[in-house]
């Protein structure tokens, strides 16, 4: 946000930073870091040519939503304020997305079983934005070296069935009953950056998702 001062005459005033705060209420509250910068772009339109200082505020939050941005001088409203401010959550980040509920531990041959994932941002903010990216697979117990910890992902080597086994806590998922044919890891989109997983495999034995 940046500020330009006028005084009751509606000339334009030197930038003082004194008195003059700017904090977003709303999901959380924060207040904006004041400085004073040169007023070019367009943030300096209707300004008077000899003026070339504004004062900035710059705020950071971390919680998604809709906040009110107050700028006041000496406790009174300047003109616009408050203003409304939509934040949006960021992209997704892989270390913070989990698991909601509990993953099934057994299935059966042919019948699908799922689970729901859920993508979160830097700022553990729930989030859509991601989900192009997100991809899933289902290793049969032909392509299953040893299921990773989920920290520590199946490298592309183990992925094709021909990689070094690790040293991992989780155990796979136990199908049971077999017919050979490829086994299916499918995505929907529950909205809300949540994702079901639907996992089918006609295969009897241990599988990694």
């Amino acid at each position: 946000l940046r500020v330009l001062l006028r005084d009751a005459y509606g000339n334009e005033c030197a930038p003082d930073t004194d008195g003059l705060s700017a904090v977003l209420r709303g999901a959380e509250d924060v207040r904006a870091r004041a400085s004073i910068e040169p007023a070019t772009g367009p943030a300096a339109s209707g300004a008077h040519e000899s003026l070339t200082l504004a004062i900035t505020f710059e705020a950071t939050p971390q919680v998604a939503g809709r906040y009110f941005a107050h700028v006041t001088l000496r406790g009174a409203h300047v003109m616009g304020s408050p203003l409304r401010l939509l934040v949006e959550a960021g992209e997704a980040e892989a270390a913070l997305c989990r698991l909601v509920g509990r993953a099934p531990g057994e299935a059966i041959a042919g019948v699908p079983e799922s689970f729901v994932l859920q993508l979160y941002d830097g700022a553990h903010n729930p989030t859509c934005k991601g989900l192009t990216e997100l991809g899933a697979r289902l290793l049969p117990p032909s392509r299953l070296v040893e299921m990773l910890s989920p920290t520590r992902p199946l490298n592309e080597a183990q992925l094709e069935g021909n990689g070094e086994s690790g040293n991992g806590e989780s155990e796979p998922l136990a199908v049971s009953a077999e017919d050979g044919s490829i086994p299916k890891c499918e995505l929907e989109d529950l909205g809300d950056g949540a994702v079901r997983v639907l996992i089918t495999s006609q295969r009897a034995g241990k599988h990694a998702v």
